[in-house]
C-alpha cells in the first residue's frame, strides 16, 4: 500500500487538501464491489492550524512544525511513503529529513519555498509578495488581532484564475499567519543524498513566480520538475490534475 503525508503551507490547514484527499483515495471503479484500499493519504495540520490549533499562531516556531511532521510519520508507522509539501512548508519538510526516523522514499515540493542558504522564509519571496505578508502583520499590530491576508490578496494572489464562486466559498478557511515561522531565521540546510525530489512548478503562481520556483528546484537538487497551469492554491484550482500527478510520482 502506498502512503502519502501532505503538509499544508502555514496560514492554511489540511482542509484545503480535502478535495485532493478524496480524489486520491477514491476507488477507480464504480460501484466498488470489492474495493481494496491501495492508498493512504495523511493530511498534517501544523501546530496552531486547523484541528491542531492550541494558542497564538504567531508564536509557533519551525521546530514545533518539524516535530509535527516527525510525529505523523512515527504515529502511523510509515515505512514506504511520499512526503508532500506546499509553499512555505517545503522548508519545514526539507529540515525534517535530517531527523525523521524513517526517511521518505520520495519528496514532492509544490511551489515550495526553501531557504537552503539560511535566513527567514519570508526573505525568499520577491518584494511584492513580501510586502503582502508584512502589510498583514502591520495591520494586525495596529488592530491588535491575528495577522491574516485580506480577501483581496487571497483573490488576486493566492487564488488568481480560480472560479470567483469557488474563491468566495473558500475565503473563510484561510487562517492566521504564523509570523514566527515566516520570520524566524534558520541556518543553511544540507539535503540528504538518496531521496529523490520532485518539484511541481505552478505557472500561474503570483506568490512565488515560476522563475523563482525553477531556482528553488535547482537549489534543492530536484531530479524532476513538473509544470501545472495553476495558481498558488493548486489544491483547489486543479485538484484532479494534482491528484493524478501525485499518484504517479
Amino acid at each position: 500500500m502506498k502512503d502519502y503525508v501532505i503538509v499544508h503551507t502555514p496560514g492554511q490547514s489540511s482542509w484545503h487538501w480535502g478535495k485532493l484527499w478524496a480524489l486520491m483515495t477514491a476507488p477507480k471503479t464504480h460501484p466498488p464491489a470489492l474495493f481494496k484500499k491501495t492508498v493512504n493519504v495523511y493530511l498534517v495540520d501544523l501546530p496552531g492550524h486547523g484541528s491542531n490549533d492550541h494558542g497564538d499562531t504567531a508564536e509557533i516556531l519551525r521546530e514545533e512544525c518539524v516535530y509535527e511532521i516527525e510525529k505523523a510519520v512515527e504515529t502511523n508507522k510509515l515505512k514506504d511513503y511520499v512526503l508532500v509539501a506546499h509553499g512555505f512548508s517545503a522548508s519545514l519538510v526539507v529540515q525534517s529529513l535530517a531527523s525523521l526516523v524513517k526517511a521518505p522514499s520520495k519528496v514532492v515540493l509544490i511551489s515550495g519555498v526553501v531557504n537552503t542558504q539560511g535566513g527567514s522564509l519570508i526573505s525568499q519571496l520577491p518584494l511584492r509578495s513580501r510586502s503582502l505578508f508584512r502589510v498583514a502583520k502591520l495591520k494586525s499590530m495596529l488592530l491588535r488581532r491575528p495577522a491574516k491576508l485580506s480577501p483581496a490578496v487571497i483573490r488576486n494572489y493566492i487564488c488568481n484564475g480560480m472560479d470567483p464562486m469557488d474563491v468566495i466559498q473558500n475565503l473563510g478557511f484561510y487562517e492566521a499567519l504564523p509570523s514566527g515561522i515566516l520570520e524566524q531565521k534558520s541556518s543553511s540546510m544540507v539535503i540528504p543524498d538518496g531521496i529523490p525530489i520532485t518539484y511541481v512548478k505552478l505557472n500561474q503562481d503570483k506568490i512565488l513566480p515560476p522563475s523563482l520556483q525553477q531556482q528553488v528546484a535547482k537549489e534543492v537538487g530536484a531530479s524532476k520538475v513538473i509544470d501545472i497551469e495553476a495558481c498558488h492554491q493548486v489544491s483547489l484550482h486543479r485538484p484532479a490534475e494534482l491528484a493524478e500527478l501525485l499518484l504517479n510520482v
